[in-house]
């Protein structure tokens, strides 16, 4: 008689219970986050926060604006069902306001959709030929001016483009930590003015002290102080670090033996040396 062997099936029981109890918890979840968004989608809109970064420093964009900007477009928002908010659409009509360098509209699980604004930051004004004024902002961008808020920062004029469109070459072309002492970078204009008034805005010494930015004729940069009367030649952007340091030694060791108003031109354009005009 021959035997029969039957097979052997180990079944691990407390395996399969565990695998079951997750997959009914995945399960769960996931109606859970459906309910919980689909009731979402279907609350009402309780609110709009609006928050603007450095409101104290700078005014170009304002609480009214962006709920103008709301009412305009979509006719409020209180009351409309979050479903009907085109949260991504506000974004980018915010984002399209020229004073604006970035926004972050979304909704809470509350019904309050959160508007976050960063303005754009100013740090040079400037006059064309045409007498056409505009800011150059902290990125080098071209900014408009506003109706309402002038920004309390210095001034470019003289030889600058006459249309604004010519001015705008230099956005974006400044290459980034360029090495100031490369005689080999040869900056435009409008690239020359961006850096100085950066390198400017970042010290609090030449913030208090420079005022305006003068291209002449000859394409030189002049520095216009708030103290005294000289004429600071500056050329261009080249080697902005080491001619920055040699006004800085006149101004705080110079100056202070020779007096403040017995030059009338300061000449930073030539390697090693400052050229002083005393006044005749």
């Amino acid at each position: 008689m021959k035997n029969r062997f039957k097979p052997r099936f180990n079944i691990n029981w407390k395996k399969i219970a565990r695998i079951g109890l997750w997959s009914l918890l995945a399960f769960g979840f996931i109606v859970s986050v459906g309910f919980t968004s689909y009731k979402q989608r279907m609350m009402e809109c309780k609110a709009f926060d609006i928050s603007i970064n450095d409101s104290t420093s700078y005014s170009f964009v304002e609480y009214s604006d962006i709920a103008q900007i709301i009412n305009d477009k979509f006719g409020g928002l209180v009351g409309k069902p979050m479903d009907e908010i085109n949260i991504a659409l506000l974004e980018k009509i915010i984002n399209n306001n020229p004073f604006v360098l970035n926004a972050e509209v979304f909704s809470t699980l509350d019904g309050i959709v959160k508007i976050e604004v960063a303005q754009r930051k100013p740090i040079l004004r400037v006059f064309n030929y045409n007498n056409e004024s505009f800011y150059i902002d902290n990125t080098g961008k071209y900014m408009p001016t506003s109706p309402k808020y002038t920004a309390s920062v210095p001034v470019a004029n003289g030889a600058i483009a006459a249309r604004e469109s010519d001015s705008l070459a230099y956005a974006g072309d400044v290459p980034v930590n360029i090495d100031q002492s490369d005689t080999s970078f040869h900056p435009t204009t409008m690239q020359s003015i961006y850096m100085l008034a950066k390198y400017i805005n970042k010290d609090d010494f030449w913030s208090a002290q420079i005022e305006q930015l003068y291209v002449n004729e000859s394409g030189d940069i002049e520095l216009i102080p708030r103290v005294g009367n000289q004429k600071i030649i500056f050329g261009d952007a080249t080697q902005m670090k080491e001619k920055f340091n040699k006004l800085f030694i006149l101004y705080t060791k110079g100056f202070d033996k020779t007096g403040w108003n017995n030059y009338s031109v300061i000449n930073l354009k030539f390697n090693d040396q400052v050229v002083c005009t005393k006044i005749k």
